[in-house]
């Protein structure tokens, strides 16, 4: 999230903060998106996809002194499919 959204107040759960480089968030949030047709009107418009999708490939987190097991890496998986298929939206 680059601005706030009110909508979003106390159904989901802020799990980081941005301080340095949100100039690459805010590049991030302006990335051309795809489009859909409404199959009933053949309106297109823009969904919230972005057509080439960011990949984060480092970052660091500041554990605040804490020392922590090495992190295990997994296979990156779209949750975007998953949403679609549970809210009923075509993609």
């Amino acid at each position: 999230m680059c601005a706030d959204e009110p909508e979003f107040d106390g159904n989901y759960t802020a799990f980081g903060k941005v301080i340095e480089g949100m100039d690459i968030a805010a590049k991030i949030s302006n990335l051309p998106v795809t489009t859909t047709t409404d199959d009933t009107t053949g309106e297109s418009k823009p969904s919230e996809m972005p057509q080439d999708k960011p990949v984060i490939t480092t970052m660091t987190v500041d554990t605040f002194g804490v020392k922590y097991n090495d992190p295990v890496l997994v296979k990156t998986y779209d949750i975007m499919p998953l949403l679609y298929k549970y809210y009923g939206i075509s993609q």
